[in-house]
């Protein structure tokens, strides 16, 4: 094999790890938007029963706030 042989096949090599890599990073990067995602929706769920509690405790309804 000669050394040009080999360095086109170690520049192959090299190009599919990087792919595969890529995937790994591409899931890790699906799995934090999605963990941010879970903690919005909690943020926001804790926003509404603080709003609830609130008018519960003034003693409002949603008629109050229109």
């Amino acid at each position: 094999m000669g050394e040009q042989r080999f360095r086109q096949l170690m520049s192959q090599i090299g190009a599919a790890f990087a792919q595969a890599d890529d995937g790994e990073e591409k899931r890790r990067l699906a799995r934090e938007r999605e963990r941010q995602h879970e903690q919005w929706l909690a943020q926001r769920e804790a926003t509404i029963v603080e709003i609830i509690t609130t008018m519960r405790q003034l003693g409002l309804s949603a008629e109050d706030l229109s």
